[in-house]
């Protein structure tokens, strides 16, 4: 709750600073073309407000360069000097320019966003896998400790763990978390380990895709127990 009003607020104040750099740049346009009489810089004033607007709220941010397009074109930004029709080419081409910066940046913001959440991503699983093999490696634990643990080290690693169930099975013994239920959006692997079965199934409670990292980490998971659990069934034998 705490970081989704910290999220909130973030978001309000990138709004403000967009509202306030909008105001500003439309602003000194008026001030440059009524004023100086002078049209050269005065679409110049409008990257700011578009670049941050699209950057930081992506695709809905491009209601700032569409405003601006429409601002250039419909107001009557001319001098008295030009012809009508070399001014109306001239905010053309400018539109466009705003709405291709707008759509470059929302591209470019798109794809960081991406990278993040893959690398978020990889970091959740990294954790998890040392976490396991921190536990595993732990002489004093035992194997019902190591497969109890995990279960929540494997919920936290995935994309979604609030709505994630686990089910470890080993020999006759199961292990789940406690939110643990039956569903259609599943994963499941096994492994024998010295003539018992190990297997792990993780669940989806609502309608999800595992993605190719998750199925690899699960994986992952099961080689590193199965190696270990190897080697506390030859001790004990």
């Amino acid at each position: 709750m705490r970081l989704y009003k910290t999220d909130k607020s973030k978001e309000r104040y990138q709004l403000l600073i967009v509202l306030f750099s909008l105001i500003l740049s439309v602003s000194l346009a008026i001030f440059f073309i009524f004023i100086l009489q002078t049209s050269i810089v005065f679409s110049h004033f409008f990257y700011i407000p578009i670049i941050l607007a699209c950057l930081w709220f992506k695709r809905k941010g491009l209601i700032i360069p569409i405003f601006l397009s429409v601002l250039i074109l419909f107001l009557p930004f001319y001098l008295h000097m030009e012809t009508i029709s070399l001014i109306s080419i001239d905010n053309l081409l400018r539109a466009l320019l705003l709405m291709g910066i707008g759509v470059v940046v929302v591209s470019l913001s798109e794809r960081i966003s991406e990278s993040q959440e893959r690398l978020h991503g990889r970091v959740k699983e990294l954790n998890c896998l040392y976490g396991i093999i921190k536990s595993i490696n732990n002489p004093n634990q035992s194997i019902e400790e190591i497969l109890t643990s995990t279960l929540e080290k494997i919920r936290c690693a995935w994309q979604f763990p609030n709505i994630i169930c686990v089910q470890i099975k080993y020999n006759d013994e199961i292990y789940t978390t406690n939110n643990y239920q039956h569903t259609r959006w599943k994963i499941s692997r096994e492994v024998r380990i010295k003539q018992k079965l190990l297997s792990i199934k993780i669940s989806y409670l609502e309608e999800q895709v595992f993605t190719p990292e998750e199925i690899e980490l699960l994986e992952e998971i099961l080689a590193q127990l199965k190696a270990v659990f190897d080697l506390k069934l030859t001790w004990i034998q």
